[in-house]
């Protein structure tokens, strides 16, 4: 790998790693129900970028960390670009900006270099590592891209739970400002949770371009790069989706305090949004799986008849489970509740059968992480399950206790870790599972 190579592979890597970490904390300090001081936000913030960027500059060799440190630091500014429009507007009229944006900006520029200078001097005191080739930063990025959508599921879950989907009446403007200028100071209640699930969309779209073009220069399988590319437009099309369930809804007469409500066609979209967001988390999951250093290095063949057909009937079922549980979150109707809960136990199964055979093949660490990893998350969820059945049941109307919102929220969320994580052991079993033949070899003469 040369020079340039050497730094902007890891930079990309660490840097989108590092940006997605400061949204995912700026996000959580943000929620109405905390309400972190900024002081308290500035330093949780701060750490973030210095540990994001000191535990990925160690992983390069030391005569390239601070170069590699600068260069993410950058990175991690241009992608925090796309929300720093928000602290840059005066709030008083739709995209006005504070007269003092340049010194602001520089001063954010300012705060990367040095971030990025702090990181590497930290770095410094690890041991040295040897350069990576350029596929193990492209594996590394696969598994920055699928965590990126994690906080899109976690943010569009709290718009289901909150009932906020149509809380910003317009799209792709909000309140007709540019979206990405649209004031933090005016993202309260429901109007936070949609907005900030806006945002997090461009961050995996701009993150998932970033894979497209990663894999294209880097990746030579061509079907790896036909997922990559079919993940990309699923991204696009969750966009298109989500903004059309916006723009469908029917609009009233009472703008201040109902702008817009569901109808035939608007709430039918929002279904659809939520079960493809899920798909899409698990095509960048697998996709993830395919591009890491141990899907190309390792030579293991597993003889086992079953696992294939297991985790095949595994994915189906969580589909189903996936439909149902959207169609009761969204339409409110009890026989889609009870279809849910009903068959939650097939799902259960499914699960377990195509988790516990994974596992068994202790040897093979991909299975085995990955059947455990399905199997405990099922267990968590048919916890987490039978917590809101208590708190979100009856669904009367009325807003949901805070309680209630986060347990339905968490019990979506691992609901896509479970599809993720099946989706990820569905593809390892292709790749590690010898191909079986009912012919018997030809005996060799004496």
């Amino acid at each position: 790998m040369n020079r340039h190579q050497s730094i902007t592979q890891p930079a990309l890597a660490i840097g989108f790693a590092t940006a997605v970490a400061m949204w995912s904390v700026g996000f959580v300090t943000h929620l109405p129900a905390l309400r972190t001081p900024p002081p308290a936000v500035a330093v949780l913030l701060g750490v973030t970028v210095l540990v994001g960027l000191t535990l990925g500059a160690r992983r390069v060799p030391i005569a390239h960390r601070l170069r590699v440190a600068l260069a993410s630091a950058l990175v991690a500014g241009l992608v925090n670009l796309l929300i720093l429009g928000s602290l840059l507007t005066s709030g008083e009229e739709a995209n006005a900006l504070r007269p003092n944006v340049a010194v602001l900006v520089l001063g954010y520029v300012a705060f990367n270099l040095v971030a990025g200078f702090v990181s590497a001097q930290i770095a410094r005191r690890f041991p040295e590592r040897p350069d990576a080739a350029p596929e193990a930063w492209l594996g590394m990025f696969g598994k920055v891209t699928a965590a990126s959508a994690v906080p899109v599921i976690l943010s569009g879950g709290l718009v289901t739970s909150a009932g906020a989907g149509l809380a910003v009446p317009d799209w792709p403007n909000s309140f007709s400002a540019n979206m990405f200028l649209y004031p933090l100071a005016r993202m309260t209640g429901g109007i936070y949770y949609e907005h900030a699930h806006r945002l997090f969309g461009s961050l995996v779209g701009l993150t998932t371009l970033t894979l497209l073009v990663f894999t294209i220069l880097v990746e030579r399988r061509t079907w790896v790069k036909v997922l990559v590319a079919a993940a990309f437009a699923l991204v696009c099309g969750q966009g298109l989706l989500g903004g059309l369930r916006v723009i469908s809804a029917t609009p009233t007469a009472d703008t201040t305090h109902a702008p817009t409500v569901d109808n035939a066609l608007s709430l039918p979209l929002a279904m659809v949004h939520g079960v493809s967001g899920q798909v899409t988390f698990a095509l960048l999951c697998a996709i993830a799986a395919t591009l890491c250093m141990t899907w190309r290095t390792i030579d293991t063949n597993v003889d086992d008849r079953v696992l294939k057909p297991f985790t095949t009937a595994m994915l189906i079922a969580l589909l189903l489970q996936l439909g149902l549980g959207a169609a009761s979150r969204h339409f409110q109707h009890t026989h889609a509740l009870y279809s849910h809960v009903g068959f939650s136990v097939l799902a259960l199964l499914a699960v377990a059968f195509a988790g516990f055979r994974a596992a068994t093949h202790a040897n093979v660490m991909p299975l085995r992480k990955a059947g455990n990893g399905v199997v405990h998350a099922t267990v968590l969820q048919m916890a987490l399950g039978l917590a809101a059945l208590f708190l979100v049941l009856p669904y009367d109307g009325t807003p949901k206790s805070p309680a209630a919102l986060t347990l339905a929220t968490l019990h979506q969320a691992n609901g896509a870790f479970i599809l993720g994580t099946a989706a990820a052991l569905w593809f390892w079993a292709r790749r590690l599972v010898a191909e079986q033949t009912d012919e018997q070899p030809e005996s060799t003469p004496a």
